[in-house]
């Protein structure tokens, strides 16, 4: 089954991807995670105007069908449960680029490494940040490239 996800807003956060049916919508979740380079509790998904709630269904039962067009609605308050430093910090590091979204992005290449917990973004100091930085700069400038980097 091909799906198309597009982030709500985004006016180039959009990725066409295929899964085969008797996948579960966790799993979709986090293809859509992967792909828009996201963390997977950071948004939801909405089919035809409806959240998928229960991520054990398989892709049929939820409704889904060949060719849908899918919704991403980020969190409101996923980059807010961060520190005041965190969030300067973040900030510093991605300077006019500092969207919720880009926010969300940097802290996902940070809390993707195993010894990091969600509120820890440690490792944007040393060449982590520069590494973040980079990334996050390149998605700016060309939002295709989360899937090359990823």
């Amino acid at each position: 089954m091909q799906f198309t996800a597009k982030l709500l807003g985004g006016k180039d956060d959009v990725v066409t991807f295929d899964l085969l049916p008797e996948v579960h919508v966790r799993h979709l979740k986090r293809k859509i995670a992967n792909e828009l380079l996201i963390p997977c509790g950071s948004f939801k998904v909405l089919n035809a105007g409806k959240p998928l709630h229960d991520d054990d269904l398989q892709l049929t039962a939820a409704g889904l069908k060949d060719g849908a067009k899918l919704t991403i609605v980020l969190n409101a308050g996923d980059a807010s449960d961060l520190s005041h430093e965190e969030q300067s910090l973040l900030k510093a590091i991605l300077g006019e680029s500092a969207t919720h979204l880009n926010m969300l992005r940097l802290r996902q290449v940070c809390v993707t490494q195993p010894t990091s917990s969600p509120s820890d973004i440690s490792c944007f100091r040393g060449t982590s940040a520069i590494a973040g930085f980079f990334a996050i700069s390149l998605i700016s400038i060309w939002p295709s490239a989360s899937r090359l980097l990823w």
